[in-house]
């Protein structure tokens, strides 16, 4: 029960325009060819309301045959190496941070080895208004980019949101499915998928879960969470990484119920109670969430 969001249309000819441009560029980004991006950001200290105008320049290539990417992170001549969000795209992708301003923001951020810029690193948080926002957005500022640019898989992806759908095949069917030479979409037996015995709801800043009426009478029993950002295109919980949450950092109000983990962006709850209610918030209130559930053995 996926949590919908709400999609924003500008019928205008600046916005227009605007599409026209963004698709010369996704179809010169497809052909091979180098772009190259400045993108802005503002800072502002902790002491001093005042706007610091900066930014940083983004390379990217796309090379068809390129198994792994290759993503280089430079600070002032020095390259940050432990900073991975591109995956296993084929594109060759250079972030160059030479602006001073920014520089400083990130050099404040960066690891005593010089490898990674953490949101933790002491002091940080406390310098700059909206810190964690601020570096958040430029660690991720490469992999939204090039998923706006990239065009989507042509061939049939089979592993597509398979941590909510998920049905077992049997070993003789799976045989059968590998032997096949066909390359139309298999359409597969008829099955009766489990319904999730729960309610999950919209709320300001995160979401809510409730039992449904009819499963009150099987308790106990546990529910694992899966949660993700919603995204254009793509497994959204494929492409979840640390930065964008941790639930293990978030608010979370639990009753007739017990909190068994919370890591990342999965939790696990074992339901005690018919009058069980969970809330979790503090995500980001202009991002929509997507959330997963499937019923565990107590």
């Amino acid at each position: 029960s996926p949590i919908v969001g709400i999609t924003i249309s500008y019928p205008n000819t600046y916005a227009r325009e605007c599409l026209k441009n963004f698709q010369e560029l996704k179809n010169s980004f497809n052909s091979g060819n180098l772009l190259t991006f400045k993108v802005p950001v503002v800072i502002r200290s902790a002491t001093n309301r005042h706007q610091i105008r900066t930014h940083f320049m983004i390379h990217i290539k796309k090379y068809p045959n390129l198994k792994n990417s290759e993503e280089f992170w430079i600070r002032s001549g020095i390259r940050i190496t432990d900073i991975r969000t591109l995956g296993k795209r084929p594109v060759r992708a250079m972030v160059v941070v030479e602006d001073n301003p920014l520089a400083t923001f990130l050099g404040d951020a960066e690891t005593p080895a010089h490898t990674d810029w953490k949101e933790n690193t002491e002091g940080f948080k406390e310098k700059y208004q909206n810190a964690v926002k601020v570096l958040r957005f430029i660690k991720k500022s490469l992999s939204k980019l090039v998923s706006l640019l990239d065009e989507p898989p042509r061939e049939v992806q089979k592993d597509f949101l398979k941590e909510i759908f998920h049905v077992p095949i049997p070993p003789e069917e799976r045989q059968l499915e590998d032997k096949s030479t066909s390359q139309e979409p298999k359409i597969p037996p008829t099955t009766h998928r489990q319904e999730v015995p729960v309610n999950i709801n919209k709320i300001a800043g995160g979401f809510s879960i409730t039992l449904k009426k009819e499963v009150k009478s099987k308790l106990p029993f546990s529910i694992a969470i899966k949660v993700a950002y919603d995204i254009r295109r793509g497994n959204p919980f494929a492409k979840y990484e640390i930065h964008d949450f941790n639930l293990a950092d978030l608010n979370i109000d639990v009753n007739g119920g017990v909190i068994e983990s919370r890591e990342r962006n999965e939790m696990k709850i074992n339901i005690e109670s018919s009058d069980f209610h969970l809330k979790v918030t503090g995500f980001d209130i202009h991002r929509d969430l997507v959330v997963a559930v499937r019923e565990g053995k107590k």
